[in-house]
């Protein structure tokens, strides 16, 4: 799990190599009974409303932040994401935004590359400027999204290959 340089100011790049077959990281992205496990940093949960996987489709969900140490709730992130690319198993592109006026809207790719029993998953966040990037990061985008992909490699992990359960009945 990396964060990688990225090649232009305005962007953040993560990467990590998953333990599963790519069209099962592909289902993970894609199917609201699964990513509402995993999406988001260490100790989020998810509401999800609506997931149409389309070009032109909207993903919409709430993120809840961890209880605070006070004991109070944590924080609610409303999001939404819209697809304008999906290339199965190996591609997509999307707008990200949230209903907070400071939440920054942004262009983001999810690039699946297949390596077999794994699969390289690399996030490609694209904003509006180098400030814009560096308020993200501030905010722990980095951090979150490499936790979000560890997230996603243990729940790999703990859900197994279905394919491989029906085959060992």
């Amino acid at each position: 799990m990396s964060a990688i340089a990225p090649e232009k100011s305005n962007e953040i790049i993560i990467t990590r190599t998953v333990k599963a077959p790519i069209q099962r990281v592909w289902q993970m992205f894609t199917r609201p009974e699964h990513i509402q496990h995993w999406w988001g940093p260490n100790g989020f949960t998810n509401t999800i409303f609506e997931m149409d996987v389309r070009v032109g489709g909207l993903w919409r969900y709430i993120m809840h932040a961890p209880t605070n140490a006070d004991g109070s709730p944590g924080t609610n992130y409303n999001n939404w994401i819209r697809y304008s690319t999906l290339t199965e198993p190996t591609f997509m592109a999307y707008k990200h935004g949230g209903d907070d006026p400071d939440h920054a809207e942004f262009n983001a790719t999810l690039t699946l590359q297949d390596l077999g029993d794994q699969t390289q998953v690399t996030l490609r966040i694209i904003l509006e400027s180098e400030a814009q990037r560096k308020a993200l990061a501030e905010f722990g985008a980095i951090e979150g999204g490499e936790q979000t992909l560890a997230r996603l490699d243990a729940y790999l992990t703990t859900t197994g290959n279905p394919t491989e359960r029906l085959l060992h009945f």
